[in-house]
């Protein structure tokens, strides 16, 4: 038989789990997420891209990426502002992740949203 061999990207993207309860609090909807560009170079990188629309909130806010390996043991994290002044209810936001062997480490990725 042929064995089904998972992709980086796919394991990746099988990973995201969004926080939808701290999205919800600010009334940002999570259109659609993915994963792009994953590379097994010297250092490991890949991107996480997120779409977001609508929102509430008189503040600007912060949407953070975590990564875990199989133990639960956060190894990576990272962030990207939404500007109250620029964000007009849409958004793409992408998500630089490098470090040495991450792809490989990576078992989960949590992405939130907090006050800034």
């Amino acid at each position: 038989g042929t064995m089904n061999t998972v992709t980086d990207v796919d394991r990746l993207y099988n990973a995201i789990e969004i926080n939808e309860k701290t999205f919800q609090f600010f009334q940002i909807d999570v259109q659609s997420y993915g994963i792009q560009q994953v590379n097994k170079g010297s250092t490991q990188f890949f991107y996480i891209l997120l779409e977001i629309m609508n929102g509430k909130f008189n503040c600007n806010l912060e949407v953070i990426v975590n990564c875990y390996d199989e133990l639960g043991t956060i190894i990576y994290s990272n962030e990207r502002t939404v500007y109250i002044e620029t964000y007009i209810g849409y958004d793409t936001l992408k998500f630089w992740c490098n470090d040495t062997n991450l792809i490989d480490r990576t078992n989960k990725i949590r992405i939130f949203v907090k006050k800034e």
